[in-house]
């Protein structure tokens, strides 16, 4: 009958509900807001939020623990460039290079 009212995302009504996931670029810091098209191997970069509306797959990113906040690294990638490897909180996960370009990225030091 009830229904979990917390987890990544859950949502409107999750634990994410009201913050802000998706963050539209503008002129004042859209040269340190990358995808993950520019990173290169070996690099890392911290989640900063999503582009679009991808509403179901947003989710699955947060759920994947692409959260706000999170440090990534590129892995490694295909040599067609597709799928691509990311680590993220100690887990290694491949996602289609299509699919990444949804992350939106600051590179870290």
């Amino acid at each position: 009958m009830g229904r979990k009212k917390h987890g990544y995302g859950g949502g409107r009504r999750g634990r994410l509900a009201g913050r802000a996931c998706c963050v539209e670029p503008s002129a004042d810091f859209s040269d340190d807001i990358i995808s993950i098209s520019s990173l290169r191997e070996g690099e890392r970069a911290v989640v900063v939020g999503f582009s679009g509306q991808m509403g179901p797959y947003r989710r699955k990113l947060l759920s994947m623990g692409f959260i706000p906040g999170t440090e990534i690294l590129l892995k490694r990638r295909a040599p067609l460039g597709d799928p691509v490897e990311i680590q993220v909180r100690g887990f290694n996960v491949s996602l289609r290079k299509e699919e990444a370009n949804v992350l939106l990225l600051r590179r870290t030091a």
